[in-house]
């Protein structure tokens, strides 16, 4: 069986197009005039101060970081300094004390110097001989006397 067609709603009142395009333009302009608010023009000089502070404080922490990396770089390359004179002194140290222990036959041998281990530099007045050195073993008890006699072997 065939359906009957709809009918179509009763005519009522249409819509008014140009009434609505007066009243749609009203509500613009009155949509407008929000930004006189105060509440709302405070809120963006709200926003603008802290945009300001986000600036300022990325300029700061940037600053921060540039003198803490140069800071940390330097005292990086002074460690390094400190380290590398360190080492290269014991170094010295060990080749000095293996040679005297090779070459030292009586209490007059000469003895090769030791360097200071924190900068690398002469001993002041370090003993000349072997002789000079039991001296100051004796003088400050470092250690038990060892006679050159014991050494050779």
């Amino acid at each position: 069986m065939a359906q009957a067609p709809a009918q179509a709603p009763p005519l009522d009142e249409q819509p008014d197009f140009p009434k609505l395009q007066r009243n749609i333009a009203e509500i613009s302009v009155e949509v407008g005039r929000f930004s006189n608010m105060p509440a709302i023009a405070g809120a963006d000089r709200i926003l603008e101060a802290i945009e300001s502070m986000k600036t300022d404080l990325t300029a700061t922490m940037t600053a921060q970081k540039t003198d803490l990396t140069a800071a940390m770089n330097s005292i990086k390359s002074e460690l390094i300094n400190q380290i590398t004179i360190s080492l290269r002194a014991l170094d010295a140290n060990t080749t000095a004390r293996f040679v005297n222990n090779q070459n030292v036959r009586t209490l007059d041998s000469p003895v090769e110097k030791l360097v200071n281990v924190t900068n690398g530099a002469d001993i002041p007045d370090f003993p000349l001989t072997f002789r000079q050195i039991m001296s100051l073993q004796s003088r400050f008890r470092l250690f038990p006397p060892f006679l050159p006699s014991q050494h050779q072997g």
